[in-house]
């Protein structure tokens, strides 16, 4: 029996960090959040292995020979202190927010409606491609499908402007990207299927809309032609039913003859998982929260304890009877030989070094959010690489969105019968953190000092890192002699 809900093993390997990734930029609450979780007896002599609620991040402290109450009790205060320090979102918002300060260059021709609702629901090509970059940054994977309604009679500039009849692009997450195939058509491998996991309206009565699943999936017919079908489960059925075969068609009618969807990864733009981009750092965000855990724990329970030695049961119940108070308008009645002392734990701060050093790690992967404060002194090479690998990481996704954007795009010019020839979608990957420094901008000026560059090099260079803006370089020389020549003769003369 056909399996539409099959997961390419691949994948399925790759479910759990894709969790811990989502799980770390979403915060507090997600890694925190308890599930049912079978706690083992940790040894034969007791325990009985009650059933809690555990986060997956976050292991049970107690000894299982504990009683469940004291191991819940336990359990809920060691989860409540432990600091989750959000790296992995601040990472993330920080590499988005170096691509996307500057307004991709859109050039959508007769499709300009893509600007400003790309998927139909009101949401902009730029806000969309945002979301892809944070999708690929967290899993290294994703795509897009080019769709369109179907209308024999062929589609006008008005009917796209009006939304009559219009295409869309709809952005896939890795988790929804489930099952997918290629074949050699020609001399050539082409997608030969792809199968997406969904949400869909099961009923509506007007204030409440509930969702249920569906698979959309898209096929290369036997004739090499593109078809899709839609599987969803009746109710009280666990078997998936299959809502029809559809020939996918531009507005004309004709066939389609490639799946139009087009993948975008943090290596490659193929449907393969690739490198997951952030998981170092969220590994490492969640090894900081368990030491945290271990800290706050230690700190709790090291707090001073009061010791009295010397007393009897009769003194007890007669002198100390309505308890002890401390502080200093307070005394405490002993007995000759009586002796009362604050026990102090010495302070362990081995999970703190810990914190450190995990601190400096994250940092070192690319988390901006510590400040090393300048302690560690590193060569120009050394910086320029780590510079070299940021930059190449991050202009590899944006450029790789961009192309898949691009073809989208390109796909639905297709379904309008317009013109794909000049459209595309680029990303910015001019980035902040690669520009010049002050001191590579003082060697750039020696060499053009010393004759090894022209003026046009090094007004380009100025240019290119933002410190310039007039890019003709013989005007921006006639400019700057001109207010040089005003600064020396107080604006008398002309130069």
């Amino acid at each position: 029996m056909a399996k539409p809900d099959f997961v390419r093993p691949e994948l399925t390997a790759l479910m759990p960090a894709y969790k811990l990734c989502r799980d770390c930029y979403m915060g507090e609450l997600a890694v925190k959040n308890r599930i049912n979780y079978s706690q083992p007896s940790h040894n034969n002599g007791g325990g009985t292995g009650q059933a809690m609620m555990l986060s997956p991040y976050l292991p049970d402290p107690s000894p299982a020979s504990e009683s469940e109450s004291m191991r819940i009790k336990r359990y809920n205060d060691y989860v409540t202190r432990a600091v989750f320090y959000n790296v992995t979102k601040r990472t993330v918002k920080a590499m988005t927010g170096e691509v996307f300060s500057k307004y991709p260059l859109l050039t959508l021709g007769q499709l300009d409606v893509l600007e400003t609702d790309v998927n139909g629901a009101g949401q902009s090509l730029t806000q969309q491609a945002k979301d892809a970059l944070t999708n690929l940054l967290l899993t290294g994977r994703g795509g897009f499908l080019a769709d369109m309604p179907v209308n024999q009679t062929g589609a006008s500039l008005a009917d796209v402007r009006n939304r009559q009849l219009r295409p869309t692009i709809t952005h896939y997450d890795s988790e929804s990207i489930i099952n997918w195939r290629y074949r050699k058509v020609g001399g050539v491998y082409k997608l030969s299927l792809v199968v997406l996991s969904e949400s869909y309206v099961a009923s509506d009565d007007g204030f409440e809309a509930k969702t249920g699943r569906q698979l959309l999936v898209l096929r290369l017919d036997d004739n090499d032609r593109v078809e899709s079908e839609i599987y969803r489960k009746a109710d009280g059925n666990s078997e998936w039913v299959s809502q029809g075969i559809n020939s996918v068609t531009d507005n004309k009618g004709a066939q389609l003859t490639e799946i139009p969807f087009f993948a975008c990864g943090s290596v490659n733009n193929d449907l393969e998982p690739d490198d997951i981009p952030i998981f170092d750092i969220a590994h490492l965000n969640i090894a900081h929260l368990r030491n945290s855990a271990d800290y706050e724990e230690s700190l709790a329970i090291s707090q001073p304890t009061l010791a009295i030695s010397g007393l009897t049961q009769d003194w007890v119940d007669d002198v100390l009877a309505d308890g002890i108070a401390m502080g200093s308008r307070s005394g405490i009645m002993l007995p000759v030989g009586g002796k009362a002392e604050l026990l102090q734990p010495d302070v362990n701060d081995s999970n703190m070094t810990a914190m450190k050093h995990k601190e400096d790690m994250m940092a070192s992967l690319g988390a901006k959010l510590i400040e090393l404060g300048g302690s560690t002194n590193k060569t120009a090479t050394q910086s320029n690489n780590e510079l070299a690998e940021q930059t190449s990481v991050l202009s590899t996704l944006a450029n790789n969105i961009s192309d898949a954007l691009t073809k989208s795009v390109k796909a639905c010019a297709r379904f309008m019968g317009y013109d794909d020839k000049d459209l595309v979608v680029t990303l910015n990957t001019d980035f902040g953190f690669a520009k010049m420094t002050p001191e590579q901008r003082q060697q750039l000026l020696q060499e053009y000092q010393a004759g090894a560059i022209t003026w046009a090099e090094y007004r380009g260079k100025l240019v290119e890192n933002e410190i310039a803006t007039e890019e003709n370089p013989e005007t921006a020389k006639s400019v700057i002699e001109q207010e040089q020549g005003a600064l020396i003769y107080g604006g008398d003369n002309e130069v």
